[in-house]
């Protein structure tokens, strides 16, 4: 169930997300996410079959890290909800912020990765298919916050 609580500026009321609405925006992010990734997947390795080889493009990798992902964001996002006014907005910028610090390996270390450029454009494609996949799905489309 939803609870109101006062917001000081404006003295409207903002309705807290309750858990049960927080799991399953989780869940749908996961999904989301998962499909999203799988179907980057597909299209890098029939762009290059070489990328069916690289260790990072196993689908252990891609689904572990996809799931462990989501379950960080949907955590951030139930705790800016609870602790802000504006919980979308500041998990926009927070999932801005941690999407770029995961390319920074991709072009700031690439020498240090021994992955080819092809390798690192597509891992660059599932980071950002995984996030585009939990925003939406955490956040859904047109958040009015």
């Amino acid at each position: 169930m939803a609870t109101s609580t006062p917001t000081p500026p404006a003295g409207g009321v903002r309705t807290r997300l309750d858990s049960g609405t927080l799991v399953r925006r989780g869940l749908v992010a996961a999904l989301l996410a998962l499909v999203l990734t799988v179907v980057a997947r597909f299209v890098a390795v029939a762009l290059d079959s070489t990328l069916a080889g690289v260790e990072q493009f196993g689908w252990v990798p891609i689904v572990a890290v996809t799931l462990v992902a989501s379950v960080g964001a949907t955590l951030v996002y139930a705790t800016l909800d609870r602790l802000t006014e504006r919980p979308a907005r500041w998990f926009l910028v927070a999932a801005a912020l941690v999407f770029l610090f995961m390319l920074a390996p991709l072009t700031l270390g690439a020498g240090d990765l021994g992955l080819p450029t092809n390798a690192q454009l597509g891992l660059g494609a599932l980071h950002l298919t995984a996030a585009v996949g939990i925003v939406v799905g955490l956040l859904g489309v047109g958040s009015a916050d």
